[in-house]
């Protein structure tokens, strides 16, 4: 809703940990170790549209919801090759997204 009223975008971010405890909660929260290394991974800044009633906005957050999912699954993805192949591992091909400004 802060989106949508104010005109700013929303830059979704994953974050992913070479080394973590993982809880065994509905999010798979994860706590990094001491001295884990980090990652993360920027997506394409999504702009909610100003006039939007509930339903639509709904939509929109189950979009950038998605996003959020996706980002934090390439970031976990790209923390795990770390770990086996070291800090030489490449970082994940982001695929494109495309221009999130009309009504979804």
């Amino acid at each position: 809703m802060i989106a949508s009223q104010s005109g700013l975008p929303i830059v979704p971010v994953g974050i992913g940990f070479v080394r973590a405890w993982r809880f065994a909660s509905w999010d798979r929260f994860a706590l990094p170790l001491p001295g884990s290394t980090m990652v993360g991974v920027f997506g394409e800044p999504i702009l909610v549209p100003g006039d939007l009633d509930r339903a639509a906005l709904n939509n929109w957050v189950q979009i950038v919801e998605r996003q959020l999912l996706d980002l934090t699954q390439l970031a976990d993805e790209w923390a795990q090759r770390i770990r086996h192949n070291g800090k030489s591992a490449p970082p994940p091909s982001i695929p494109a997204v495309t221009p999130l400004r009309k009504s979804a």
